[in-house]
């Protein structure tokens, strides 16, 4: 079975009940709880206010796809009203389903969602996160201590090419990250946000009070960037690419391993989580990780086909994690 009707078998309910109860607060997770989105989402967004339900919806296909964190769009003390907000999100989106696509299992909602009957679970690969108590000092140590020599080198490499890191946010970081993903391999192998559908959705999160982009620009122009979004004391960094051009300057592995602390500097976090699959970069920053799963409902042919093409993604980047590869190389031709 590639996913799960209602509750996923692999989540034990006793653990999970632990973990619910001693979870952080839904408002650290929750991106638009008391942001009114409706007056700053794009076309093809779609904003829901229900109940006191606030989220921001965008849609890819016949999908109404959650912005960010999935379950974080719901307040704790409104969990029993999961059904109401999601059949309002129908309504208003023409969509067969709602989808979200980030439910870390120890979110306060996620026993709500699991026993939502008539959804579809399925269990993703881990996320890996950053203990940032100490403000990012031991993250490049870490790197070092991980990757070796090989560190060094890239560090050097980019900061002798002439580069200028800025922040961006709204518009023109959506440009600037348009300009990227044209010419990065996530275009040429299907996976940019272009060709994905994905522009209204991360459009949004840009627009919204914790959306920001750090930008590497090489001679003017915008040649990598890292999409950041800071919810309560958690930043998340969402995606990050490169223009292939600059490759041999490593300049994604900058962004993260050694221009994190300095971009956030004057921000009280506590942890940074770097969504997404495991790859060898973010298991050289991390200091632990987490369970998550994709949710949707109902479980509608549409979605049952987007289950079906995450499982598919998540192994071929488990293939080629286990082959010592990056996740790329799984979408490279032969």
């Amino acid at each position: 079975m590639p996913f799960m009707v209602s509750r996923p078998q692999p989540l034990e309910p006793e653990s999970l009940e632990t973990r619910w109860r001693n979870a952080y607060a839904a408002a650290a997770f929750s991106p638009f709880d008391g942001y009114e989105v409706a007056s700053s989402v794009p076309s093809g967004a779609v904003s829901v206010a229900a109940g006191g339900l606030l989220g921001c919806y965008t849609r890819e296909g016949e999908l109404a796809v959650s912005v960010h964190t999935g379950s974080g769009v719901l307040r704790e003390s409104e969990r029993f009203c999961v059904r109401t907000h999601f059949e309002r999100v129908q309504a208003e989106s023409g969509a067969s389903s709602v989808v979200l696509p980030m439910v870390h299992e120890d979110h306060p909602l996620a026993r709500a969602l699991y026993d939502l009957q008539g959804a579809l679970i399925l269990p993703r690969r881990p996320t890996a996160q950053i203990d940032w108590s100490d403000d990012g000092a031991s993250l490049w140590r870490r790197c070092e201590a991980r990757l070796g020599t090989r560190a060094g080198r890239r560090r050097r490499r980019f900061e002798s090419a002439g580069y200028v890191l800025t922040t961006l946010r709204g518009r023109d970081a959506m440009d600037a990250i348009v300009e990227v993903e044209s010419k990065s391999w996530k275009a040429a192998a299907g996976q940019g946000m272009v060709t994905r559908g994905q522009v209204d959705l991360y459009s949004a999160l840009l627009g919204s009070a914790g959306g920001s982009a750090r930008v590497v620009l090489f001679e003017g122009q915008p040649v990598a960037y890292r999409l950041d979004h800071v919810v309560g004391r958690t930043l998340w960094c969402l995606k990050w690419s490169f223009d292939e051009g600059h490759r041999a300057t490593s300049p994604g592995f900058y962004l993260l391993a050694a221009d994190l602390p300095r971009s956030v500097e004057g921000l009280a976090l506590d942890l940074v989580d770097l969504a997404g699959s495991p790859d060898h970069l973010k298991v050289s920053l991390q200091t632990g990780t987490r369970e998550r799963t994709a949710f949707a409902w109902p479980a509608s042919e549409a979605a049952r086909r987007w289950c079906r093409e995450r499982r598919a993604h998540d192994e071929r980047t488990r293939q080629t994690w286990r082959a010592g590869h990056g996740i790329r190389h799984g979408y490279e031709a032969p």
